[in-house]
């Protein structure tokens, strides 16, 4: 598991679903991933996974428009007019292109 941000606490729960969800066999988790969703929202905070095939782990961030974008750009994804639209960011407020 990867965490983005030296202020973020997880209890034993969030923990033990991660743990349970990286070493799950052929995506094995939808309810767990349902669960740490949930949890995780409570707090604040999202999840992605990591970019590598073959030990995917899961990044923990804070749920902010900064954590978001680095996230996107972590994972080479270009921020879209539509991307802006599903993340609920207005146009005006966030620049598509650097």
């Amino acid at each position: 598991m990867e965490i983005w941000g030296t202020d973020i606490k997880l209890n034993t729960q969030i923990r033990n679903l991660v743990s349970k969800m990286e070493n799950a066999s052929d995506f094995n988790y939808d309810d767990e991933e349902v669960l740490l969703t949930k949890l995780l929202k409570k707090k604040g905070l999202r999840y992605s996974w990591t970019k590598s095939i073959f030990n995917p782990k899961i990044i923990i961030f804070k749920d902010t428009k900064e954590n978001v974008m680095k996230l996107y750009k972590y994972h080479d994804i270009e921020i879209t007019p539509s991307i802006m639209k599903q993340e609920g960011w207005k146009d005006d407020v966030w620049k598509v292109r650097e």
